[in-house]
């Protein structure tokens, strides 16, 4: 009996020992609208832009800093952009009807375009959106991500 006893310790601490080796895949949570809604909800100043560009399997990628005066401001329904050109003469405003959608995506539409950014990451004080798009040429395929932070 007690050899029994002792070969199913042996055996229990054997087998915690080798399932703390495995490494456990945390499963990404699911961002619901509201959670999303609620979360991205006032102003973001924007740290940097990424713009990439690919066509023919080839990546080009340019990164634009952001100013305190450029900022995208969420709201419930809707969302606004303001950037600034680099000569500072002019300023880009652009207001959008905001839709919020399950899996971190936050759709944003005006009359001129529909923009569809997804949630990155998201934080207290950061998030990252990325947006994905193609233009007048089909084969050339968009990618801006947007850093912004509180």
């Amino acid at each position: 009996m007690k050899k029994t006893t002792h070969v199913v310790y042996v055996g229990f601490i054997a087998l915690v020992t080798l399932t703390g080796c495995f490494e456990a895949n945390d499963v990404a949570p699911t961002l619901d609208t509201e959670s999303i809604k609620a979360s991205v909800q006032g102003r973001w100043t924007i740290e940097k832009i990424s713009n990439k560009l690919c066509r023919d399997n080839s990546c080009n990628t340019s990164m634009v800093g952001g100013s305190p005066q450029e900022y995208f401001e969420f709201k419930s329904d809707s969302a606004f952009l303001m950037r600034v050109s680099p000569t500072a003469s002019a300023a880009l405003k652009d207001a959008y009807k905001a839709t919020y959608e399950l899996g971190g995506v936050i759709l944003l539409q005006n009359s001129n375009r529909t923009e569809r950014f997804e949630v990155v990451e998201l934080k207290a004080k950061k998030v990252v959106l990325q947006s994905v798009f193609t233009g007048r040429d089909p084969a050339a395929i968009f990618t801006d991500t947007y850093y912004l932070y509180r």
